[in-house]
C-alpha cells in the first residue's frame, strides 16, 4: 500500500512540475479522485472482511482460508475424511512406536 502512495504522490509530481502540458489545473482533481478513489476501495475491503483483525497476519490468514476453501470447493476435496485419514494415522504411528519399544526391551 505505501507503495501504491508513494507512486500516486511521484507521478503527481512529475505531472504538475515536469510534464508542459500538465498543470496543477488538470492533475490536481485527478489526484483527488485517486486519494478519494482508494480510500473508498479500502473501506469496502475492511466492511467486506469485517470480524477479521486488521492486523496484516491475520488478514493474510483470512485470505489463505477463503483460498484454500474455494481449491477444495473446485476440486472436490472432503477435509473431514482427510482430518480422520491423518488422525487415524497418528493413532497407527503412536502404536507402532509402543510396540516397537516392547519389541527391543
Amino acid at each position: 500500500m505505501t507503495a501504491f502512495f508513494t507512486a500516486q504522490f511521484g507521478a503527481g509530481y512529475y505531472a504538475i512540475y515536469h510534464v508542459p502540458w500538465l498543470g496543477w489545473d488538470l492533475v490536481e482533481p485527478l489526484t483527488y479522485s485517486v486519494g478519494q478513489g482508494s480510500f473508498i476501495l479500502g473501506l469496502l475491503i475492511m466492511l467486506r472482511n469485517k470480524g477479521a483483525g486488521v492486523e496484516f497476519s491475520e488478514l493474510e490468514q483470512l485470505y489463505c482460508d477463503k483460498k484454500r476453501k474455494r481449491w477444495l470447493r473446485k476440486y472436490n476435496f472432503d477435509l473431514r475424511r482427510h482430518d480422520f485419514l491423518k488422525n487415524s494415522l497418528k493413532r497407527i504411528d503412536e502404536r507402532l512406536a509402543i510396540a516397537e519399544e516392547q519389541r527391543f526391551k
